[in-house]
């Protein structure tokens, strides 16, 4: 079944409503002849009159009373539907979805608290992962948002540096031969499966005196409360020792690191809905104050 215009149920409606074709051409901002066209074209589609034409005006057959009442239906109900569809794309409300790195973990967790607290209407959910990963499910619209380390760029994304940042060695302020890099003797605490980590170990091994063995997390706090009792040398992001430990934990600006830039990616027809952006301000307002980089 063919299904006839909104544009020609409009026009009937506004036609039936003042019952002359005049009147309804000028409320409807088109010639009469266009708008007797569209009427036409109306009754034909249904195969019946919906007007009996006469010259004290127009009046509606049996069949254009029983349309005229669906069509008034129809439109409050899509101009309700309009109106959601409006709200939810200019109102802070509604799902969002991040992606990010488990290492952001800490840092998510304090933004979502300060997003809900500011919009309760807003609900955020979050989902881990490599940054790899995420961009793909930020492209194919699984995740609303990504926070990737140095994303490759994608037409359909839109990239924003938020951020520079590191992944370092670290120790506590106390240090012992455990976490002295030049004794032979320290125990580097990292998560090994990651790439970065892999090539830290190596540069270690080959400008300074090796170490005495690796110990295994994949928890950055658990990695920041071994160093801070004294126990190794941890391989952390800068971003997150400096925001959480900064007291506890000091950088061992002689050895190596390894650069990131910190950026936030999302989709380009995400760019005007009014609650991904305040996520995305949320996100950079804290990672600014947090980092000392500018927003």
């Amino acid at each position: 079944m063919v299904l006839p215009p909104v544009t020609e149920l409009t026009y009937f409606y506004e036609v039936a409503k003042v019952a002359n074709f005049s009147r309804a051409a000028i409320k409807l901002h088109t010639s009469q002849p266009s708008l007797s066209m569209a009427i036409k074209r109306l009754e034909t589609t249904l195969n019946t009159t919906l007007f009996y034409r006469r010259k004290q005006g127009l009046i509606l057959t049996r069949a254009g009373i029983e349309l005229f009442q669906y069509v008034k239906d129809l439109l409050h109900k899509w101009e309700d539907i309009r109106s959601h569809v409006v709200s939810s794309h200019q109102e802070i409300k509604g799902s969002v979805t991040i992606g990010c790195n488990a290492t952001l973990i800490p840092f998510v967790g304090t933004i979502f608290s300060n997003l809900l607290r500011q919009f309760p209407a807003l609900e955020v959910h979050m989902q881990n992962e490599r940054s790899q990963k995420i961009t793909e499910w930020v492209t194919d619209a699984t995740v609303d948002i990504g926070i990737v380390l140095n994303p490759v760029a994608q037409p359909d994304l839109i990239i924003r540096k938020i951020s520079t940042t590191d992944l370092s060695f670290w120790s506590s302020t106390n240090t012992s031969n455990q976490q002295n890099l030049l004794s032979g003797q320290a125990v580097i605490i990292c998560d090994p499966t990651i790439l970065q980590t892999k090539a830290l170990l190596k540069k270690l091994e080959k400008d300074y005196h090796g170490y005495a063995h690796v110990s295994h997390s994949n928890s950055l706090e658990a990695i920041a409360h071994f160093v801070m009792n004294g126990y190794g040398v941890g391989i952390l992001p800068s971003c997150f020792a400096q925001a959480f430990y900064a007291e506890s934990l000091q950088r061992i600006n002689d050895a190596p690191f390894y650069g990131n830039d910190l950026c936030l990616i999302y989709r380009h027809e995400d760019k005007e809905v009014a609650a991904i952006q305040a996520v995305l301000s949320g996100i950079k307002e804290f990672i600014a104050l947090n980092s000392g980089v500018k927003k």
